[in-house]
């Protein structure tokens, strides 16, 4: 399950900056999870990990807001590459475990000509996902 939300979060993200005119613009938007985790309705110790969006070079991240009725949550980082992760987790049981994860992303449209001249080798990471539809109904 959360490598489907990778994908989907990384393609909600790029949406807007793909959509527009030629002249370089600030695109953005507001990103909206609304997770309902599905559990045995006695279950202890429900436990979620996010991508967290973190601001940079290339884009703006701004009015972050985490509601639901989970225990407790908190942000995590990754010192090596700087990444970060909300965790959430429920310690008693609910009916329903909810959580809403917002977020508005904003960057500037870029152009890039220097690529290289040899494609590189697919990462590990993601070479299963290859040829594979992102998005199933």
């Amino acid at each position: 399950m959360n490598k489907r939300l990778s994908i989907l979060f990384m393609a909600m993200l790029s949406i807007p900056f793909f959509f527009g005119s030629v002249e370089a613009k600030e695109r953005g938007g507001e990103v909206v999870f609304q997770i309902t985790v599905d559990a045995p309705e006695n279950s202890k110790d429900v436990r979620l990990w996010l991508p967290y969006p973190v601001s940079d070079s290339e884009q703006k991240i701004e009015d972050v807001k985490i509601d639901g009725n989970f225990s407790s949550y908190k942000i995590y980082d990754q010192k090596q590459e700087g990444d970060r992760a909300l965790y959430a987790e429920w310690t008693k049981p609910v009916k329903e475990r909810s959580l809403i994860f917002s977020f508005k992303a904003s960057s500037v449209e870029r152009v890039k000509k220097d690529f290289p001249s040899k494609e590189s080798s697919i990462p590990k990471e993601i070479k299963c996902y290859v040829g594979r539809p992102v998005w199933r109904l």
